[in-house]
């Protein structure tokens, strides 16, 4: 079990320092154990960081007796039909990308005109608002029309792809300072 005492603002590159120094996961390393140590709002408050985690040489393995080895990779049809999913969503949805973005750029003119028009504001803010959710709705079908290509293996494969991807989105998140604190 290994202690660090670090700043408010440090704590996400302490959890990631601790889970480095021990071998461990970053997940396995945010458990706080201790907090304020003074009341004084210009003192740095020390927080503890205990690492308990087994090793990440161990959740590998583990990991590898779980996973799925018959994962099929995507056929030359399923990549086709893939593409051209892909080509009709970006026809549908780069003139409603180019409306939003002109939108935006008249409501910020509004805004900082001489005279703002609170009624012509709350219009384009409308707008964009519907918009936004005309494009959400495109990036829905698309992926329902994309998950009807694809067999549950594959489903299946792709999702832990994304949740890989995120999770190490979230890790430079904490790296940069910009993550959890």
């Amino acid at each position: 079990m290994n202690r660090l005492s670090v700043r408010p603002g440090t704590l996400a590159l302490a959890i990631y320092t601790a889970a480095m120094v021990t071998g461990t996961t970053l997940a396995a390393s945010a458990q706080i154990v201790g907090q304020c140590k003074t009341t004084s709002a210009l003192t740095p408050v020390q927080a503890h960081i205990t690492v308990t985690a087994e090793p990440i040489a161990t959740q590998v393995e583990k990991a590898h007796e779980k996973s799925d080895t018959t994962a099929e990779p995507l056929s030359r049809v399923q990549l086709e039909r893939l593409a051209a999913n892909a080509r009709i969503y970006k026809e549908k949805v780069s003139p409603l990308q180019a409306e939003l973005r002109l939108d935006k750029r008249r409501l910020m003119d509004v805004l900082t005109d001489e005279s703002v028009s609170v009624p012509h504001a709350q219009l384009l803010q409308a707008k964009i608002g519907l918009l936004k959710s005309d494009i959400r709705d495109l990036q829905l079908k698309k992926q329902l029309a994309d998950s009807a290509i694809m067999t549950p293996t594959q489903r299946k494969m792709l999702r832990g792809q994304l949740l890989r991807r995120c999770s190490e989105q979230h890790k430079i998140l904490a790296l940069s300072g910009k993550g959890i604190q």
